[in-house]
C-alpha cells in the first residue's frame, strides 16, 4: 500500500495556526484607530469658505470695490448711485450760495434740494431691505439643509460607513457656506450676542466629559 501524502488527504486536520498574543491584538487594533483619527479634510473646506466669506466681506471686497460688494450683498446700487449724484450736485449748489452769502434764497434751496433727495434715499433702503429679505431667506433656507443633512446622517447612523462620510463633507461645506455668508454681509452677525454663544457651546462640549450609555452598561458588567 502506497504512503498517504497528507497534503493530498482532504481530511487531514489543517496546521495549527499559534495563537495571537492578546497584546498584539489590542497593538494593532490601536494602529488601525490611530489611522482613522485625525483631522477631518472637510474643517479646510468649512475654513476656506469662512475664509473667503471674509474676503468677500466689507473689509476687504467693501474696500476695494465699494460698488461691487453693494450689488452684491447691500442691494440698491443704481439706486444707491443716483442718490449719491443728485445728492453731490445739491451740495455743490448750497455750499456755492452759502459761500455768496444768498440767504435769502438759500432756505428755498434747501427746501427744493430736500423734495428732490428724499425720494431717492426711500429708493435706496427700499432696495435694501429688498436684498436683505433674500439674503435671510439663503442663510435661513441653509440652516435647513444644514438640520435635514444631520436628520439623514442619524437615520443611516453606521450602517454606511461611506454614505456617513459623504455627509460629513456635506455638513462641512454647508457650515462653511452659512458662516461665510454671514460674514460677508457682517450686518447679520454683528447683532450676535457673544455670552449667549458661549453658553451654548459650553453646553455642548460639557457632553465630552460625560460618560456614554456603553460606558455605563460595561461598568454595571464588570460589577
Amino acid at each position: 500500500m502506497e504512503p498517504i501524502d497528507p497534503r493530498q488527504n482532504p481530511t487531514s486536520a489543517p496546521p495549527e495556526v499559534e495563537p495571537q498574543a492578546s497584546g498584539q491584538v489590542g497593538h494593532d487594533r490601536h494602529g488601525q484607530d490611530a489611522g482613522q483619527a485625525g483631522i477631518h479634510p472637510g474643517l479646510f473646506l468649512m475654513l476656506g469658505l469662512i475664509l473667503l466669506g471674509l474676503v468677500m466681506g466689507p473689509w476687504v471686497l467693501g474696500q476695494l470695490s465699494p460698488e461691487t460688494y453693494r450689488a452684491w450683498f447691500v442691494g440698491g446700487a443704481a439706486e444707491y448711485a443716483e442718490y449719491r449724484q443728485v445728492k453731490d450736485q445739491w451740495d455743490q449748489k448750497l455750499t456755492f450760495a452759502r459761500e455768496q452769502g444768498w440767504d435769502s434764497a438759500l432756505e428755498f434751496e434747501e427746501q427744493r434740494a430736500a423734495e428732490e433727495i428724499r425720494p431717492l434715499e426711500g429708493a435706496v433702503i427700499v432696495a435694501e431691505m429688498e436684498r436683505n429679505r433674500q439674503w435671510r431667506g439663503r442663510l435661513n433656507g441653509t440652516m435647513l439643509a444644514i438640520v435635514a443633512v444631520l436628520a439623514v446622517a442619524g437615520l443611516i447612523g453606521r450602517a454606511s460607513h461611506e454614505g456617513r462620510a459623504r455627509l460629513d463633507w456635506g455638513l462641512y461645506g454647508l457650515a462653511g457656506l452659512w458662516l461665510g455668508w454671514e460674514l460677508a454681509l457682517w450686518d447679520a452677525i454683528r447683532t450676535v450676542d457673544p455670552l449667549f454663544v458661549i453658553v451654548l457651546l459650553a453646553v455642548v462640549l460639557a457632553g465630552l466629559w460625560l460618560p456614554s450609555a456603553g460606558t455605563g452598561r460595561r461598568r454595571a458588567a464588570g460589577g
